[in-house]
């Protein structure tokens, strides 16, 4: 269980306050790869929680529509120091009638705080059978 960041009512309504929010996000984010080996990363549980807590603090982060709710379709996360990537399985087109989901690849570097989206041509099925 992730330890819950308490702030100092006195100074709860500062700036002071929310830029020690945010660094514990940050830190506790860093210190969950840092303990991870480089490679895939299997249970991606913990690490959508911990990037969800600072995705604000990533520039770049807004491209694409996205923001760290979307985090949760996460999928095949890979660590190589600085660098995290992963897949976002996007439904917009599925609004529009489509069955197939667009494929986001992003590349979070956390030395440079900056998240990048590439998107991919590649699709995924999502067509559902009907319900008999």
């Amino acid at each position: 269980m992730l330890p819950i960041p308490r702030l100092n009512r006195t100074r709860a309504k500062t700036h002071e306050a929310d830029v020690d929010g945010e660094n514990l996000a940050m830190q506790l984010l860093q210190r969950h790869l840092a303990a991870l080996d480089p490679g895939a990363i299997a249970d991606i549980g913990k690490l959508v929680a911990l990037l969800a807590g600072c995705w604000h603090q990533f520039k770049g982060t807004h491209a694409q529509g996205m923001h760290a709710g979307k985090l949760a379709r996460m999928e095949a996360a890979h660590w190589e120091p600085p660098l995290l990537s992963f897949t976002i399985e996007r439904h917009g087109a599925m609004a529009l009638g489509s069955t197939r989901a667009e494929l986001q690849r992003w590349r979070v570097d956390l030395r440079r705080l900056q998240a990048s989206c590439i998107k991919d041509r590649d699709t995924a099925s999502c067509f559902h059978a009907p319900n008999r």
